[in-house]
């Protein structure tokens, strides 16, 4: 029997993971990661992806937003 894990990730959630995995390289590279604060690392990178796309999400407004009746560039839905 296999121990392989099969994950079917929605695209939003697979765009967040991308997030997390480039600020997760960011803590790699910056040495601060070790055996004993591995997990920590991963779940502020996984908070600091998902801030950011709340952000973005607050702040920009995608095609589907822009044909909304009523819609106005800048305008935050």
């Amino acid at each position: 029997m296999s121990n392989e894990t099969y994950l079917a990730l929605q695209h939003s959630e697979a765009r967040v993971a991308s997030i997390a995995a480039t600020i997760y390289a960011a803590y790699i590279g910056s040495r601060d990661i070790d055996d004993s604060n591995e997990d920590e690392y991963l779940r502020k990178a996984v908070a600091a992806a998902v801030k950011l796309v709340v952000h973005v999400d607050k702040i920009v407004m995608s095609d589907e937003e822009w044909s909304k009746p009523g819609a106005k560039p800048g305008q935050v839905l």
